[in-house]
């Protein structure tokens, strides 16, 4: 009887540790914290994350601002900013999401009154058995101030 829940347990957490082996995880969208960014500072910027079945890995992040309506497959007129996922050691994250610090550099973001701005991020990934090359845009709005 012990030797029966054993190995059924033992079979089934194998099977679950293989499955959860075989899930990656993609970045499927960012956000601000909800507060006004400023000017001269850092601002967190929300990398939400999801698993996938398809084996996903996320290299580069290249964020771009823009005051102005975006074209699409645009990244702003200010793209002066990314994130190294492989050196931060987010390439490959589970179910979730993780912040970085984006500074707002007051020599690029010369306001005089609040600006809401669009933040673009494009991000680099391999993906599939194939390892193909992929670069998704995520979009979010958040107003800086002076």
């Amino acid at each position: 009887m012990f030797t029966k829940s054993f190995t059924t347990f033992f079979v089934s957490l194998v099977v679950v540790l293989s499955w959860a082996a075989c899930v990656s995880a993609r970045i499927t969208g960012i956000s601000g914290d909800g507060h006004f960014a400023k000017q001269g500072f850092s601002y967190p910027i929300t990398f939400t994350t999801q698993d996938t079945s398809t084996d996903n890995l996320d290299f580069t992040v290249v964020l771009g601002w823009s005051s102005s309506p975006v074209p699409s497959g645009g990244v702003g007129s200010i793209a002066f900013s990314t994130v190294d996922l492989l050196s931060i050691g987010e390439t490959n994250t589970g179910t979730g999401s993780f912040t970085v610090q984006v500074p707002l550099d007051p020599t690029v973001f010369q306001l005089t009154q609040n600006t809401v701005f669009t933040l673009t991020a494009a991000v680099t990934s391999l993906t599939g058995a194939a390892k193909i090359a992929v670069v998704s845009l995520f979009s979010t709005s958040i107003t800086i101030e002076p």
